[in-house]
């Protein structure tokens, strides 16, 4: 089955050219099924959630699940 869900970690922010910050994120996986339905996670081998900024006093990090984007060209 296709992709579900793009799995999108919050990486850090940057000022854009207008003075806004904005937050800067990084596919770190995805979400898929399989024939049965049964849902799985793909998570890349290089990402290390110890890295990401947590709540003060908190232990877990967030990600999010995105729709993924459609490709108009997928080469």
């Amino acid at each position: 089955m296709p992709k579900q869900y793009d799995i999108v970690a919050k990486t850090g922010s940057y000022t854009d050219n207008q003075g806004n910050t904005k937050a800067r994120y990084q596919t770190v996986g995805a979400m898929m099924a399989d024939a049965t339905g049964r849902q799985y996670i793909l998570l890349e081998a290089w990402f290390n959630p110890a890295a990401l900024e947590r709540q003060e006093g908190r232990s877990s990090v967030i990600l999010s699940l995105f729709e993924p984007k459609q490709q108009d060209n997928p080469f």
